[in-house]
């Protein structure tokens, strides 16, 4: 596989998460979400789900990132993306992947498009304070009811309480 890489400069704080960050992360969604690593990747692991079954689909798929993926913050002074591929890549060779949450919700949200679930991107300011800045990113699913359903593999240290703003993005 090549890897491909493009440094560029973003502003900082929320409008290098709003301009860059965001737009981003929707575009490899929509990118990989067709990949056949990702849909294979994906079809895999809800092989064992009934087709009309989109919840046992979304908590297959939420539990495997969760479990696979661990938690590693971005370089400092660096906003790093990885494209979903290159987790499932590691996970394949080392049998985990380290990522921090734009990571994980850009895999999760892909290996669940792939497998034909609506998602969006949730960015939220986790601060108490005034400042407020857009800090953490996770993935809400549609339901067939039309509901949406966070799937934040970090959700215990992101409480759904504990948001101060939220952003949302279409994939």
């Amino acid at each position: 596989m090549q890897v491909r890489m493009t440094l560029r400069t973003i502003p900082g704080g929320d409008a290098g998460v709003l301009s860059s960050t965001l737009p981003t992360l929707a575009a490899l969604v929509r990118s990989a979400r067709s990949q056949p690593e990702v849909r294979n990747t994906a079809a895999y692991l809800v092989a064992h789900c009934r087709g009309d079954d989109s919840l046992c689909r979304q908590a297959r798929l939420y539990k495997w990132v969760k479990r696979n993926v661990r938690f590693v913050p971005d370089p400092r002074k660096v906003e790093l993306i990885q494209e979903p591929r290159l987790l499932l890549a590691s996970i394949a060779r080392h049998g985990w992947a380290a990522g921090d949450c734009d990571d994980m919700a850009a895999l999760l949200a892909s290996l669940l498009e792939a497998v034909g679930t609506k998602t969006r991107l949730v960015v939220v300011a986790t601060d108490p304070g005034p400042v407020r800045r857009l800090r953490h990113v996770y993935v809400e699913a549609q339901q067939t009811t039309g509901a949406w359903l966070r799937l934040d593999p970090l959700g215990e240290r992101f409480p759904p309480a504990g948001f101060t703003r939220r952003v949302v993005v279409e994939v």
